[in-house]
């Protein structure tokens, strides 16, 4: 059963990776470093059901894929309020 539940988890998908992207925005207003948000993030996996069986591999590979697109969207973000303040 075990396998089975870690084989569910093997990807994150779209709506999974904008969720857990929403909630760390939200808890941090601010910008945050790598470390930080790796830590924040790293807690937030082990909280959801399903993820906390996670080998440290798999959840450090998560995380480093969601830190690769909070810092796009960050950039996103930056862009634009440089543009608007034009």
């Amino acid at each position: 059963m075990e396998s089975q539940e870690r084989k569910k988890w093997e990807t994150l998908t779209d709506d999974q990776r904008n969720m857990l992207l929403a909630i760390v925005e939200n808890l941090m207003s601010s910008y945050l470093a790598h470390d930080h948000f790796a830590e924040t993030m790293s807690r937030l996996l082990e909280d959801v059901p399903g993820l906390e069986i996670l080998s440290e591999s798999k959840r450090a590979s998560f995380v480093n894929e969601l830190w690769r697109e909070y810092e796009w969207r960050k950039k996103k973000l930056n862009r634009r309020n440089r543009l608007q303040s034009r």
